[in-house]
């Protein structure tokens, strides 16, 4: 063995045991005096991930792979998993022709309600909304009246804008 397979098999040994003495690491790895001396300068005073306790035993003071790993990124900074999920409310297209637009917003509320519970189960967090009928955006009193208006059939303004269905010859 090399004295950096050596050094590399005694530093791992150190982290994971965090104390060993010197005559230990003598006998498991057939070093001589001289070579003890030389890792003591490497891991003491080199890399200052040790100490050395009363000339007998080689203490651990280093930070361990994953200590280190997490101090390589600011504190600041979080690595996160991310998922990102649609969901849809199948048949909301003709629910939004059929229903009064109070009730379809109670309706969309309601599905809203709904998934917010859900994902909330597993942690999750809804960045938003998106879609026709979001819950952060209800339908105002005007925007009200003025689909009211358009729907009636009986509307002029429904007629004026050729939404009014158009009647027959025969009517």
């Amino acid at each position: 063995m090399t004295f950096d397979e050596i050094l590399a098999s005694v530093l791992a040994q150190l982290e994971r045991e965090r104390r060993i003495a010197y005559r230990t690491l003598q006998r498991r790895f057939a070093l001589t005096a001289e070579d003890i001396e030389d890792i003591k300068t490497e891991l003491i005073d080199a890399k200052q991930i040790a100490t050395d306790e009363n000339g007998r035993v080689l203490v651990w003071v280093g930070q361990t792979q994953t200590q280190e790993s997490a101090s390589d990124h600011p504190p600041d900074v979080e690595r996160r998993q991310l998922t990102v999920m649609f969901c849809d409310l199948v048949g909301s297209t003709p629910l939004a022709e059929r229903l009064d637009p109070e009730d379809l917003h109670e309706v969309i509320r309601a599905y809203h309600k709904v998934c917010a519970t859900t994902i909330g189960q597993w942690e999750g967090y809804i960045a938003r909304y998106v879609g026709a009928c979001r819950s952060e955006n209800p339908i105002t009193p005007s925007l009200r009246q003025t689909i009211r208006q358009l729907s009636s059939p009986s509307s002029a303004a429904a007629r004026r804008l050729g939404l009014a269905p158009r009647r027959s010859a025969r009517q």
